[in-house]
C-alpha cells in the first residue's frame, strides 16, 4: 500500500495505524476484531490516513480496492495448502457430502472466494460463512455455528467441523451440538509464532548477500550492480505512484536495460493492471537535444558544448550539427585553419568569431536547426502524449539533467520536463518546471557520505546500461525512423561480447530478487545503508577478474558530443587540488574522496603493477572506523562542513 499509493509513512506507521483502527472499533462497537465488517476497518484507516494528510487524491473507494488486493495477495504469499485434508475433502465430496467454509477472519466473503480459487479449492465448497460479514465468529462461544445452522436449517447431529483450532473448532462448535475433527497442525502453528521473531533488516541482508555470493560465483564481473538497479526501480515506481504520474520516457541509450527492469518490477508488484503506467523508450543524446534547442545564430551562444568541452577542433564543433566531411573541410579552409587543429578557448578565439560569420556556416546551420525541430515534433507526436497538457517525464541513468534542460528549451520552455535519475550531480539551470531528482544518490538538498560514496564510479553504470544501438546524432523526419544514429565499432564489440550477457545475468537475478525480497518488510534506510556499503566494497575489495573486465569495457565508453573521447582513463593529473590537501580531506573525510580511491586499482592493473593494490582493501576497513568515531563524538554531524 505505501508503494502502490506512494505514502508519505514507514511500513511500520501504517500496520500500526490498522492495528489501532481495529483496537478502537472492536470497542466502540463490542465486537471481535473478526466480527467487524472489513469495509467498517478500511473506512476507519482511511479516515485516519486523510485527516493527517497521509493520503491524498485518492477515494475511499479507490483506497478499498486497493487494500483488498493488497491483503488478498499477503495472504496469499504465507498461505499453504493442507495437501492430506484436501485430500480428505475431495473423497467426501465425491460421495455427496456438502462442504461449507465457515472461518474467522477480516477479509470479506468475496476475498475469500478469491483465494480458494488461487489456492485451487473454489470448487469443493457449497458456500462460504465468513466471522466478518456475518458480525459473528467462532471463536466467541461459536456463535457462527449456531448463525449458520439457522440459516441453512442443518440438524448439528448431522454436521461435523474440520479445523485446526482446538477452542475454536472443537470445543466451541461441541457447544451446539456439531462433533468436531481435530487438524493436527503442531508445526505450522509454530512456524508462524517464529516468524514474528527474526529481523527485517537481517533478512534483507541475508538476501542481498545471497545475490552477491551468487555473482561471485558466476563468470560474471560487477553482477552485484543489479541490486542498485533495482533499489532505483523500487523507488522509481513509488515516486510516480505518489505523483499519479502516467508516461515514463526511458531515454537512450541506459534507459534500454532500466526499462525493461522497470515493466518487469511493475508486472510484478502492481496491484490493478488498469493502473499501470506507460512506459516508451526515447531515442535521445546529450548531441541530439542540444541540435533542437539550438536558436536562431544571433541569439545562440552554444552554452551546452562549451560546458563539455572549451578545448575543440573545428572539424568537431561541426560535426554536432551534422554537417558532412567536406562541407566541414570546405568551412575550415575557407576560414583558415587545420579542421582537426585543437583550438584552445575555442568559443572565445577569434576563429570562432570567424566561423559564425562564414556564409556557409550560416545557411547550413539554419537549415539544420529548422530541420531538427520539425523531424523532432514529429517524433514526439508519435508517442500520441499531450506533452503541453501532461508535461514530460523522463528517465535516465544521469548525472546533470542537460537533456532534460535542451527539450525543456525546445518547448518554449513552456513545458515541464521532470527528470528522475539514478544519481544527480549539480544541474545547470533548475527552475519550477525543470525539476530533477537523484533517487539512488543526489546533491540536492546536500549530499551526505552515502550519496559520494554511490557517485564514485558514475561510468560503470553507464556502461552496464549500454544498449544493443548506436548514440543518437539527430533526427529524420521518417515514420518509424527517427533517429540518427552512429555505432562505434568498439562500442558495439564491448556490448555484445561484455555487456549483454552480464545484463542477462543481471536480469535473471532481478526476477529472483524481487520474489525473494517479497516477504520482507525494509524501509529506506535500511536499503541505503545496504547499498553505500555495497559500493564501498566493489569499489575497494575489487579482485582481478573485476579490474580485468572494467579495462576491457572501458574501450568501448564513446561520448557522442565534443571530442568523441573513446575510452576511459585514469590520469592523477585530473586532480584539483594538491596531493597535501586530498590525503587531509582522506583521512577526515575519506567518502569525500571515494571518487579518486576507486580509481587506484584500475590505474595499477592499466601498468601491470595491480599486485600493489592489496592496501586499497584495508581502506574499507579505514572507513567504517572513522565513521564510527565521528558517530561516537560528534553527534550533530558539524563536522561535515
Amino acid at each position: 500500500m505505501v508503494r502502490e499509493l506512494g505514502l508519505d509513512i514507514s511500513i511500520d506507521e501504517l500496520f500500526f495505524i490498522r492495528k489501532a483502527s481495529v483496537v478502537h472499533l472492536s470497542e466502540k462497537l463490542d465486537k471481535r476484531a473478526s466480527e467487524i465488517p472489513y469495509k467498517i476497518q478500511i473506512k476507519e484507516v482511511y479516515n485516519r490516513l486523510l485527516n493527517h494528510d497521509i493520503i491524498k487524491h485518492c477515494s475511499y473507494n479507490r483506497f478499498l480496492a486497493y487494500s483488498a488486493t493488497a491483503d488478498v495477495s499477503s495472504e496469499f504469499e504465507v498461505q499453504f495448502v493442507n495437501k492430506k485434508v484436501k485430500s480428505q475433502l475431495l473423497e467426501l465430496k465425491e460421495k455427496g457430502y456438502t462442504l461449507y467454509c465457515i472461518t474467522d477472519f477480516y477479509l470479506s466473503k468475496e476475498h475469500i472466494a478469491e483465494l480458494l480459487k488461487l489456492h485451487g479449492l473454489y470448487g469443493l465448497f457449497d458456500d462460504i460463512f465468513v466471522s466478518s460479514a456475518r458480525e459473528a465468529s467462532k471463536e466467541n462461544k461459536g456463535i457462527l455455528f449456531q448463525n449458520v445452522l439457522d440459516e441453512l436449517n442443518l440438524d448439528s447431529k448431522e454436521v461435523l467441523m474440520f479445523g485446526d483450532n482446538k477452542q475454536s473448532d472443537i470445543i466451541n462448535a461441541l457447544k451446539h451440538g456439531i462433533k468436531g475433527a481435530h487438524i493436527a497442525n503442531r508445526h505450522r502453528k509454530i512456524k508462524s509464532k517464529f516468524n514474528l521473531f527474526g529481523n527485517d533488516k537481517n533478512e534483507y541482508v541475508r538476501v542481498n548477500r545471497e545475490l552477491e555470493e551468487r555473482s561471485s560465483r558466476s563468470s560474471h564481473a560487477y553482477g552485484e550492480y543489479i541490486i542498485l538497479f533495482h533499489v532505483f526501480m523500487e523507488r522509481l515506481y513509488k515516486e510516480t505512484k505518489k505523483k499519479q504520474i502516467k508516461n515514463l520516457l526511458f531515454i537512450s541509450r541506459e534507459g534500454y536495460f532500466l526499462k525493461r527492469l522497470f515493466d518487469y518490477y511493475q508486472s510484478t508488484v502492481r496491484l490493478n493492471s488498469e493502473d499501470s503506467i506507460n512506459t516508451h523508450y526515447f531515442k535521445a543524446s546529450r548531441q541530439s537535444s542540444m541540435q533542437v534547442a539550438h536558436k536562431e545564430l544571433h541569439l545562440e551562444n552554444f552554452e551546452h558544448l562549451k560546458r563539455k568541452d572549451s578545448d575543440i577542433s573545428v572539424e568537431n564543433f561541426l560535426k554536432s550539427f551534422l554537417f558532412n566531411g567536406d562541407l566541414i573541410s570546405v568551412i575550415a579552409t575557407e576560414i583558415g585553419v587545420d579542421k582537426s587543429e585543437m583550438i584552445q578557448n575555442f568559443y572565445g578565439s577569434e576563429l570562432f568569431r570567424k566561423l559564425r560569420a562564414n556564409e556557409k556556416f550560416v545557411i547550413r546551420y539554419e537549415e539544420n536547426r529548422k530541420n531538427q525541430k520539425s523531424a523532432f515534433k514529429n517524433y514526439l507526436d508519435s508517442f500520441e502524449i499531450d506533452f503541453q497538457k501532461d508535461g514530460m517525464t523522463l528517465v535516465d541513468v544521469g548525472w546533470r539533467g542537460t537533456m532534460q534542460e535542451c527539450i525543456h528549451t525546445f518547448f518554449n520552455e513552456k513545458v515541464n520536463v521532470h527528470g528522475y535519475y539514478l544519481g544527480l550531480k549539480e544541474g545547470y539551470r533548475i527552475t519550477e518546471s525543470t525539476k530533477r531528482y537523484g533517487l539512488n544518490f543526489s546533491v540536492y538538498p546536500t549530499a551526505s557520505p552515502s550519496d559520494n560514496v554511490l557517485m564514485a564510479n558514475r561510468q560503470l553504470y553507464e556502461q552496464l546500461l549500454a544498449a544493443p544501438h548506436g548514440s543518437t546524432l539527430g533526427y529524420r523526419d521518417k515514420t518509424g525512423d527517427y533517429s540518427i544514429e552512429h555505432y562505434e565499432e568498439k562500442e558495439r564489440n564491448v556490448y555484445f561480447e561484455h555487456i549483454a550477457p552480464i545484463q542477462e545475468f543481471m536480469f535473471a537475478e532481478y526476477c529472483q530478487l524481487i520474489d525473494d525480497l517479497k516477504p520482507i518488510c525494509y524501509e529506506h534506510d535500511v536499503v541505503q545503508d545496504y547499498m553505500t556499503d555495497l559500493a564501498l566494497r566493489l569499489g575497494l575489495f575489487a579482485d582481478r577478474k573485476k579490474i580485468k573486465f572494467l579495462h576491457e569495457i572501458s574501450k568501448g565508453f564513446y561520448q557522442n558530443v565534443g571530442n568523441n573521447e573513446v575510452g576511459l582513463r585514469y590520469d592523477h593529473k585530473q586532480l584539483r587540488e594538491s596531493k597535501i590537501s586530498l590525503i587531509k580531506r582522506f583521512l577526515w573525510f575519506p567518502e569525500k574522496t571515494f571518487r579518486f580511491l576507486v580509481k587506484i586499482k584500475p590505474m595499477l592493473y592499466s601498468k601491470g603493477l595491480y599486485w600493489l593494490s592489496y592496501p586499497v582493501n584495508l581502506i574499507y576497513y579505514y572507513i567504517k572506523f572513522i565513521n564510527w568515531v565521528k558517530g561516537l563524538f560528534f553527534k550533530k554531524n558539524l563536522l561535515e562542513y
